[in-house]
């Protein structure tokens, strides 16, 4: 029985494994591709929106509106899964940690780099 379960559980961590690198590979962008321009140009508006809602969402920090409409459900839940223990006292007061923007600009700027020679 112990040898089963094993080998379930293997199984199941190999398809979940397998799940990833698909998803991986659907959304990547090779430079040969047709349409890898305007595919790293969306990416690029995309990314940098984003980093515009945190931006704005940290600016309303400081102020009296704490307003968390300014961010995507996802980016939401991303900040209370970066509280870690406090998210029973979620307060929208909380910035969004610093280390996110700094991870968003790396990947703007490594988007960019990808895109100059394509152009």
């Amino acid at each position: 029985m112990q040898r089963e379960f094993d080998h379930t559980t293997k199984a199941a961590e190999m398809r979940s494994k397998a799940a990833n690198i698909k998803a991986a590979a659907a959304r990547s962008i090779f430079s040969d591709d047709s349409d890898a321009v305007e595919q790293l140009e969306a990416r690029l508006a995309e990314l940098e929106a984003k980093r515009d809602r945190i931006k704005a969402y940290n600016k309303s920090v400081k102020g009296d509106s704490k307003d968390l409409t300014v961010l995507t459900a996802e980016e939401v839940q991303a900040l209370l899964s970066s509280r870690g223990s406090y998210r029973n006292s979620f307060d929208p007061g909380w910035k969004y940690p610093a280390y996110a923007l700094a991870n968003l600009s790396g990947n703007i700027s490594r988007t960019r780099s990808r895109l100059e020679p394509l152009k």
